[in-house]
């Protein structure tokens, strides 16, 4: 029996296991082995943390754990306030607000040791914010960013007066050996029982660890309760999504530098966006460029002068995204670089003897005045492009929340997978979007970063916690069903959550008539370029069911009717159901295994089905009835529309092409280019 310096060394050993699968899988050479790797290193990985994280506690000592607890408590509220520094200094006046919360002895009372008076000044300051008299900054001081360090100087008071006492660590060791078995058992199963247990474990060792469970919960939350939608879209994509030029032709009739000026304008612009890093939000600057060109003449007593103007221009409004809320600050200009050409000038002497004299001492006149007229044209667009910015952006705005608010999330919790937890995270390149769908009892994702190909416009990575907990919301446990059934009960649950109606059949023709159009283009281009027609791969037609068959019905299981896995390259279907024929004996509950692959290449995609196994008892004969009537359900090759289409209100969809399919360690990632 190993003693807990022994394991703890054992552990390190495998860390460094597991490094060196790392950076195998990021070898070429080794991309024959890429699903087998992963798969060893995500089942090594969860143990290995999980355990660490347990022998750790045990070693932990009271005066340690209020340490680490004022220790992290502080970097909280010193993140806290640089946030909300962040966000005073895109505010007009804003900083004006950081000596009324002592920002700089604030921070050096959280940076250092001691210091509390300071700490709790300034915490009794913001929970005061409510009693001033004027409502606006009442309002202001209620704003997220006070009200999140607020919270986190509370969070550092109860580490600092927080007495932790030591624990019965016989009883604790029991704890965490039931919480390891726990895992263990739904490492191997998988079921939904399996779950409970975990959670119920953890619970158990939470409340025993000395520490709270602070290292075995976060050790846990991260490899079984963690995100499990993880959406990956460039800033290349985004522009493509958010991008229109549009020209406007208007009159121009104003009265400047002493002269009545009127003519025409057109002005064209381009919207783009921009990423900004942010950490716990998504932060975009929306981009307005424009060229606005006029023709005018501006008319005195003494003469007309005619100008040419050619003036670019550009604007941005920030963006905050925090994965279920939109909202935005005010609009500024970038640049404004005027140009205004006089062109020709006519005066009451034009076409006398004095003629083109006087019209050159107008035009040097009008040039002399031309620094003025061009501060006056930027100072003219600035006053017209930001209110009307500001103004389009936030209807904008205000109309995105309300449909994510009243139409996509009310959708997703009528269908039972609203995420529980959201969150939105930018870079300079790519914004990921990561969200969490599962209900209390059910376990979630693991610790998962997709690799961003530089090339994809798009990556979307599902684990199999979402799938599952997704089947879990349709009405197929202790049914007993017909095929169409569950076909229309499939429908049914996508057509909630998509907000459209989804019809298999309908998809199947369309499919059928994309890839017939395909096929002919193809061999066209060939016959163009003297070429045989391409290959295309056989499409083996599966087995009519039989009479005995198409009369069956699915008796599903109340508990995990429908699971899937993924790994090791196959996502794995798993049904337990019993089966109902007329006049024949009734199956028992059988536990059906679907083996399949996706496979994307060369702007095509197909869900290729493996092997199917039945175990559970009953006949040899029934049970090869059943594996065919699976195999009659699904075929061997599943075409699927390799493309990805992307709504734009009013637009034509941003159409993307799968170029790769992974299935590894729970995850299901495809990359969209």
């Amino acid at each position: 029996k190993l003693d807990a310096k022994a394991q703890l060394d054992l552990l390190k050993q495998l860390h460094h296991k597991i490094e060196v699968i790392d950076r195998a899988v990021a070898d070429p050479r080794f991309a024959a082995l890429y699903d087998a790797l992963l798969t060893i290193r995500g089942r090594l990985a969860r143990r290995v943390d999980v355990d660490r994280a347990i022998l750790k506690t045990l070693e932990l000592k009271p005066e340690e754990v209020k340490a680490a607890k004022v220790k992290a408590a502080k970097a909280g509220a010193l993140d806290a306030l640089s946030d909300l520094e962040g966000d005073l200094n895109k505010v007009p006046n804003g900083t004006a607000w950081l000596p009324f919360i002592h920002a700089n002895q604030l921070r050096e009372a959280l940076a250092a040791n001691g210091l509390a008076d300071t700490i709790a000044a300034v915490q009794k300051r913001l929970d005061s914010a409510s009693s001033l008299k004027d409502p606006e900054q009442q309002k202001f001081l209620g704003g997220p960013a006070f009200r999140k360090l607020a919270a986190a100087l509370g969070k550092v008071h109860e580490a600092e007066t927080a007495d932790p006492a030591s624990v019965d660590e016989k009883a604790a060791t029991e704890k965490f050996a039931a919480l390891v078995a726990a895992i263990e058992g739904f490492e191997d199963n998988g079921s939904s029982a399996d779950e409970k247990k975990v959670i119920q474990s953890l619970e158990g060792a939470e409340k025993a660890a000395i520490d709270g469970g602070s290292l075995i919960g976060h050790a846990v939350r991260e490899h079984y309760m963690n995100y499990n939608l993880q959406i990956v879209a460039s800033q290349a994509l985004l522009n493509k999504l958010v991008n229109d030029q549009q020209t406007t032709n208007g009159t121009v009739n104003d009265f400047m530098l002493g002269a009545n000026v009127n003519g025409n304008e057109q002005t064209t612009t381009d919207v783009g966006i921009e990423l900004e890093p942010g950490k716990d939000i998504a932060n975009m600057e929306l981009t307005l460029t424009g060229v606005t060109q006029s023709s005018t003449v501006g008319s005195t007593d003494q003469a007309n002068i005619y100008t040419q103007g050619y003036h670019r221009w550009g604007a941005k409004k920030p963006l905050r995204f925090d994965g279920t809320t939109l909202s935005t600050g005010p609009a500024t200009m970038t640049y404004v670089q005027p140009s205004n050409t006089t062109t020709g000038a006519s005066t009451r002497y034009s076409g006398g003897l004095f003629g083109s004299y006087a019209e050159g001492q107008a035009m040097q006149a009008a040039n002399a005045q031309r620094g003025e007229s061009e501060a006056i044209a930027s100072q003219r667009i600035q006053s017209k492009v930001l209110p009307e910015m500001d103004a389009r952006v936030e209807k904008l705005i205000e109309q995105t929340n309300e449909k994510l608010k009243y139409d996509l999330r009310k959708r997703l919790r009528v269908a039972g997978v609203l995420p529980s937890n959201v969150s939105a995270r930018t870079n300079d390149a790519f914004l990921r979007l990561s969200a969490e769908v599962g209900g209390p009892e059910d376990l979630a994702g693991d610790t998962g970063t997709p690799a961003i190909d530089p090339g994809a416009g798009l990556v979307i990575s599902i684990h199999e916690s979402l799938i599952n907990n997704a089947v879990n919301q349709m009405k197929f446990a202790g049914q007993t069903m017909t095929d169409d059934q569950v076909k229309a009960e499939l429908e049914r649950f996508l057509s909630q959550v998509a907000g459209r109606k989804v019809d298999f059949a309908d998809a199947a023709k369309k499919m059928a008539a994309a890839q017939a159009q395909a096929a002919a283009q193809a061999a066209a281009q060939a016959q163009a370029a003297g070429m045989p027609a391409p290959a295309l791969p056989a499409i083996k037609k599966p087995a009519e069911q039989t009479a005995e068959q198409k009369n069956s019905k699915f008796v599903f299981d109340q508990e995990d009717p429908i699971r899937f896995t993924v790994d090791n390259g196959e996502i794995k279907l798993v049904i337990r159901a019993g089966f109902k024929q007329e006049g024949q004996e009734d199956v028992p509950t059988q536990e059906i295994t679907v083996s399949m692959r996706l496979a994307a290449l060369n702007g095509r995609m197909a869900l290729m089905r493996g092997n199917v196994s039945v175990a559970g008892g009953g006949r040899v004969l029934r049970s090869g009835a059943i594996k065919q009537k699976i195999e009659a359900a699904i075929p061997e090759m599943t075409p699927l529309d390799p493309q990805i289409h992307i709504p734009r209100e009013g637009r034509p969809d941003v159409d993307l092409v799968v170029a790769r399919v992974a299935a590894d360690n729970g995850w299901l990632t495809m990359w969209a280019n």
